[in-house]
């Protein structure tokens, strides 16, 4: 693993422990008023949240997750010039400007927020033309942090910003890049109906800023080696035809299941799905091969089959598969 790449991971994992959903006691500081477009989620609403959420199915940048019963999208940020998946859907990169990383993460949530970070967190409805975010004061290891949610039209926004200064640079600009891209594919998607494909309004030019790379052409399944033994990343593609969720399956040579409960829950992402022949839609994420027979011997590859599996409305096809050598993992 690059030391860049593990920094990013204690980093991320520091965050996610003691950033979000925990009570802050680092000081605090109000930033200068800050513009929410009262637009941010376009025409959109919790009248046409299954739309919404084709859209962010289909579009590789947006990754569909459930937590508690609520679905989200996470918006995949640019780490080294490449869109790719986190664990927590955190991104962080040390910037010139300071001793600080700077770490973000953007989440669109369906019915409540997904989560608060209590005394850091700043609360808008729509419409709220200005507002002043709380920031907290940095630590010795985070900078200037904040969190806000916005909520409007029966959906939320949250945008969580750690950087050297105290501006909300990150903050400011995706709150411009949220409000033009649902304005956009919103006016776009009631050219269509239902449950004409959404992805079609990839082929658009005015929509292209939106999608961070070219659609697949291809069933597509390849595995990586993640940043620890036991710990690997698959990158997809697949057609499912109905809307639902892949997750991943692991198994030995003889059958056996390498792959818990658990672990397949943390693989379950929501796919996007089309009538279409020609359209793939993209499936990433990171699995781990921890659980296992006694008769898997830890510290020594084996070969393992990795299959990617589809649910919709409880009926499951497997859709794609391949073999690897592996290794458990281990605390």
């Amino acid at each position: 693993m690059q030391p860049k790449a593990l920094f990013t991971l204690l980093l991320v994992t520091f965050l996610s422990a003691s950033c979000i959903g925990q009570r802050n006691t680092r000081l605090l500081r109000e930033s200068a008023p800050l513009n929410i477009p009262d637009e941010l989620f376009g025409s959109f609403d919790a009248g046409k949240s299954e739309e919404l959420l084709q859209y962010l199915c289909c579009n590789p940048r947006w990754e569909v997750r459930e937590e508690d019963g609520i679905r989200f999208a996470i918006r995949q940020e640019s780490l080294a010039g490449k869109f790719e998946t986190t664990r927590d859907g955190f991104y962080s990169e040390m910037t010139s400007s300071g001793n600080y990383a700077t770490t973000t993460q953007v989440i669109l949530s369906f019915e409540r927020p997904l989560q608060d970070a209590e005394s850091m967190t700043t609360k808008a409805k729509l419409p709220a033309t200005c507002k002043r975010l709380l920031i907290a004061e940095p630590d010795g290891i985070t900078g200037y942090s904040s969190h806000l949610v916005v909520e409007g039209n029966g959906l939320f926004l949250q945008i969580f910003e750690s950087s050297p200064e105290a501006r909300r640079q990150f903050t400011i600009l995706a709150l411009e890049e949220i409000a033009r891209e649902l304005t956009t594919v919103g006016t776009y998607i009631e050219k269509f109906s239902v449950p004409t494909s959404i992805h079609t309004v990839q082929n658009k030019q005015v929509l292209d800023a939106f999608y961070p790379k070219a659609a697949s052409t291809r069933k597509s399944l390849e595995v990586t080696d993640g940043f620890q033994s036991g710990i690997y990343f698959l990158s997809s593609s697949f057609n499912p035809r109905r809307p639902g969720f892949a997750f991943v399956r692991v198994f030995d040579d003889s059958g056996n299941r390498l792959s818990s409960d658990s672990f397949e829950l943390a693989s379950k992402r929501f796919v996007g799905w089309s009538d279409s022949d020609s359209d793939y839609f993209e499936y990433a994420v990171e699995f781990m091969v921890g659980f296992s027979p006694n008769t898997v011997p830890r510290n020594k590859p084996f070969t393992a089959r990795i299959e990617v599996w589809h649910n919709s409305n409880g009926s499951e096809k497997m859709a794609l598969t391949t073999t690897q050598t592996v290794e458990r993992w281990q605390r």
